[in-house]
This record gives C-alpha cells, structure tokens and sequence, in this order.
C-alpha cells in the first residue's frame, strides 16, 4: 500500500526554476506586520541565496530568520568544508560570501538595503571541517528600508542571479573584455580586496602554465583526488541536493562514472589521465578574454567573505556583458604556484580567487544543466 504520509522526493534542481515578482506580489507573500519582511519574502529571497555557488557545490551555508531585528543571520556548516582542497576553510567563506552577495542583491530589488555584520567572534581556527560544533555564526545582514528600483532592473537582477553559472569549456579566444566591463570591474576593488586583470596573450598563457603545474601537483595528493571523487556524482543522479555531476564538466555518463572511480581509488588511473585533466585547466586559461584575481589585502575570515561577495558580483557584470565565467583554484592552495605568482604577475600580491571570464566558442553545445541545491528547509536553522 502507498505510504500517504510519505514525502515527494526531492527535485535538486527545482530551486533554479524560481520565479522574479513584482513588487506587489512579492508584498502579497506575508500579511502587514509591523516588521520590515515576514517569513515567507526572507524565504523568497533566500531562495535566490541559495543559488550563489561553492566549492565543489557543497553549498555550505545555513540561515536563521531574526526577523523582529529585521536580521537573517549567515551560518557555516563545517561538515560541507573540505578538508583536503580547503583545510582552513577560505574557500568555504568565500562562498558564504557570494551567498550573502545573491541575498543582498535580491533584498535591494525589493526596496531593502543591506548592513553587513561579522560575528565579533569569527576566527580562522574555528572554521575548518568538523562534524561537532558544525554550525557556526558568521554574521547577520541587518535590512532596512530603502529606494524600489524600476521593474526592468529588478528583473533584469534576479534573472541574472538564476540564469548564471560556471561554464568549464574552452572560451573563444579571439573575444576581448569590454572596455566598459573592464572599467567596472577593476572599480570594485576594496580596501581589503584587490581586483586585478590579466589580458594579454603571456600573462593568460603564465596564468595558464601555473595552474598546470598546480592542478598537476593536487592531483597527485591521494587524499584530494579520492575527497574530488567522492563529490563527482553520475549524470543520473537527480536526487542527491549537492555535489558536481559529470554533465556539468561537459562529461557523459560512462566517462562520469570510469573518472570518479579512478579518482577514488578504486579502479586503476591511467598514467596520463591526471597530466590530462592539468593541461584543461591551462587550456581554458589560454583560451579566455581576461583572468580575473582577487587578491585579499588583509589575513582575516572577514575579507574571504568580501572577496566572495566581490567574486559574485564580477561574475554578475560578467554574464550582463555576455560573458561566461569559470574558478580556478589550484595556484591559490599549491604554495610553491602562488609564491610564484606573487614573484611574477603579482608584483607581490598574493592572489586569493582566480577566475576566467569570456565567452563560449560558436557551436558549441550551449551551457551544461545547473547544478542541485538542497531545499531551503535543509538550510534554515530553528
């Protein structure tokens, strides 16, 4: 007999097909109170947040509703930190921060300004991986009444916020940034982050080498290789709320399936497949208009999450400018690529966040499917 109590499965990929509002509908989500939002607009915006990316789509970020304080609160899931690519958990604040970036950009739509407020006592060595103490406190964004913007921006905001994603393929390299996109994007920089461009042929092709020479040298670690096998899901899989599937690196099903298995360690890796999958990377560099650093200025948990708040609003501009983006990280975790780095291309700065921006060869076969998200009742906390 049907269990009739029992839950629908869940649909990982049902959150991209989220809907923009107007402003009246969206206020017809919650009843008048004497709060700024209810709880069913702060779940409507969530569900934009929900859709920033993450390292390996962990998607670690949690929220709790402090809506009497006109406050939603950022938390971190350390269960979702990596402990092999990510042993401090930078990359895991940076994602938060793009996360808060989406919330603070869908809030604005709708006549909400954003205070952003780190948790006084944020530290570095209570973020990596854990399984005890999981969520942690990274800050609240406090709301408060300000400017509608008109209905094509508002539109044309949160459509940018659903329709972006990461494009891993090959760029076409004979397109160049826009000036207007290159002005805009170098004006984010901050006291604590530093937005840097790299455009020319050598300098793509430098950024090119050095990711090799990194990806190569993580892919050789056994403990990186079996954590990024563990997170490559089968093309099939339509249920499992996080991870990467094959499809979205442009893989079919039997290449997904045969990859993640070497990478874990149980079944035979070609002598040439790591050197393979290192030279991709250089590849994509090569073929983009510009790679993008972000270079944090300042040591502490707070600027990772500016610079992920920086790195979602570039690829934002980006994608309104017809541009795709991709993330590169091995130079920033390999020490002996980013002291090379540093000596080079960054006449001293240490890069943080490296990402190609471009735009897709003609013919291709369009944009690989977006990838899961878990539903927005698995993220709220109480």
């Amino acid at each position: 007999m049907q269990d009739l109590t029992a839950k629908p499965p869940h649909d990982a990929f049902a959150s991209w097909q989220i809907a923009a509002l107007d402003l009246a509908s969206f206020c017809d989500l919650d009843r008048p109170t004497s709060q700024l939002i209810g709880p069913a607009q702060a779940r409507y915006l969530l569900a934009f947040s929900l859709l920033a990316p993450s390292s390996h789509n962990t998607v670690p970020q949690a929220y709790r509703l402090d809506l009497a304080q006109d406050c939603i609160e950022l938390w971190l899931r350390r269960r979702y930190v990596l402990p092999a690519s990510d042993p401090t958990g930078r990359e895991a604040l940076t994602s938060l921060g793009c996360a808060l970036e989406n919330l603070a950009v869908a809030a604005a739509q709708y006549g909400l300004a954003s205070d952003w407020q780190v948790a006084p006592e944020l530290r570095w060595a209570s973020v990596p991986a854990a399984t005890s103490q999981d969520e942690l406190r990274v800050g609240r964004l406090r709301l408060s009444r300000a400017e509608v913007p008109d209905d094509a921006s508002r539109l044309a905001a949160l459509a940018g916020i659903s329709r972006r994603q990461m494009l891993r393929a090959e760029f076409d390299p004979s397109q160049r940034l826009p000036a207007e996109l290159r002005s805009r994007l170098l004006g984010l920089s901050t006291d604590s982050v530093r937005v840097l461009l790299f455009e020319s042929d050598v300098e793509r092709f430098a950024w090119g080498k050095l990711d090799e020479l990194a990806l190569k040298h993580k892919l050789e670690e056994s403990a990186f290789r079996r954590e990024l096998g563990q997170w490559i899901l089968p093309n099939e899989d339509s249920q499992s709320p996080r991870g990467m599937r094959g499809r979205e690196f442009g893989l079919d099903d039997r290449v997904t399936r045969e990859l993640a298995a070497r990478l874990r360690g149980e079944a035979a890796m070609p002598v040439d497949q790591l050197a393979f999958m290192a030279r991709a990377g250089r590849i994509g560099l090569c073929s983009a208009s510009a790679v993008c650093v972000l270079s944090c200025l300042q040591p502490d948990p707070a600027t990772a999450i500016t610079a992920g708040r920086l790195f979602q609003r570039c690829a934002l501009l980006a994608l309104g400018s017809g541009l795709a983006c991709a993330v590169h990280t091995a130079v920033c975790q390999v020490g002996h690529a980013r002291a090379m780095s540093e000596a080079t291309l960054m006449k001293s700065l240490t890069p943080s966040l490296i990402f190609r921006l471009g735009r897709p060869r003609q013919g291709s076969d369009g944009l690989p499917p977006h990838s899961a998200r878990p539903p927005l009742d698995d993220v709220l906390i109480g």
